[in-house]
């Protein structure tokens, strides 16, 4: 963690597993914020609500404090007529994130994709997508974040985009890349997790993995699938597969269900584990328990010591 002179993301990870925190976009709905806003404009206009979710993400034990930026490149963010504020958001996302853990986490630039349709896309289009995706990533390192984390891509083609994209602004933050499975285990194109694997490897990637689309039982099997192909595997699972009740969409894993799978997903070699869709704080400390029996521990590297709660 640069913030606390801790040592450097991918040595950590290559001593033993890191946690994640978990969801954003859904822990923010259920706080009130309508699912029509620009989640990512809240680090603006209500910067105390994601310096709440920070920090009770922090005391519940996770590493790895995620920026609000999923949506932040200046496509996606034009949806909302707020394609201008494309730098001030993100920079704006790094300093809450870092203030939040005071040197105490590592602190991940989130970047989604683009909504640009790569299999069908024109090169025109997949240039525009490209340069989106350049200037985001550019502004989020600039800002100071420990790691690229490219999360919940459904194009292996765009997440290939994005991890190059970030390998030619050179070696200066990893890059975790997250693909986006269905209940079957199958990637885009009915990849499996092993050739989803070597195609990040092959892109660069310094840690690759699964997040979103399905819930622990589903990811625990991807994941395991792409263990011992070169590079440390992250799963962050949604909390279940989801459910309408009521007009609202349930997320039903519980946070016990959660620990139970992370277990297992240690026990197998996963390196770095978190929440997606629907997961809490609450997911994220039963995670925590599990998390800290299979790292070392030393008297000046307090991983796992959770936050007092702000």
């Amino acid at each position: 963690m640069s913030g606390g002179g801790k040592k450097p993301f991918l040595e950590a990870i290559a001593e033993g597993p890191v946690l994640f925190d978990g969801a954003m976009g859904t822990l923010l709905y259920e706080r009130g914020v309508l699912h029509t806003r620009s989640y990512d404009e809240l680090v603006l206009s209500q910067p105390d609500l994601i310096r709440r979710v920070h920090l009770d993400y922090l005391a519940a034990g996770a590493q790895v404090i995620e920026t609000d930026t999923f949506g932040a490149n200046r496509i996606a963010l034009a949806r909302h007529g707020l394609a201008d504020q494309m730098a001030q958001i993100n920079k704006s996302a790094v300093k809450l994130a870092r203030e939040a853990a005071g040197g105490r986490a590592w602190i991940a630039g989130a970047v989604g994709p683009t909504g640009v349709r790569f299999a069908i896309a024109t090169e025109a289009e997949r240039r525009r997508a490209r340069l989106a995706l350049a200037e985001q990533i550019d502004t989020l390192v600039i800002a100071g974040v420990d790691m690229i984390l490219l999360e919940t891509f459904p194009s292996i083609l765009e997440l290939e985009t994005a991890i190059a994209v970030c390998k030619e602004r050179g070696p200066k933050v990893p890059v975790v890349a997250q693909h986006v499975f269905d209940g079957a285990g199958k990637g885009d194109g009915g990849l499996a997790p092993s050739e989803v694997a070597d195609r990040l490897i092959a892109a660069g990637a310094d840690v690759l993995g699964g997040n979103c689309g399905a819930g622990p039982a589903e990811l625990y099997a991807v994941g395991t699938a792409m263990i011992g192909r070169g590079k440390p595997v992250i799963v962050q699972p949604n909390a279940g597969m989801p459910s309408l009740v009521e007009g609202r969409t349930i997320y039903v894993a519980n946070p016990e269900h959660f620990g139970v799978f992370a277990r297992r997903m240690l026990k197998s070699g996963i390196r770095a584990i978190g929440g997606c869709c629907g997961t809490t704080p609450e997911h994220i400390a039963e995670i925590a328990r599990r998390v800290g029996a299979y790292r070392p521990r030393t008297r000046r590297d307090p991983l796992f010591t959770p936050l007092l709660a702000a």
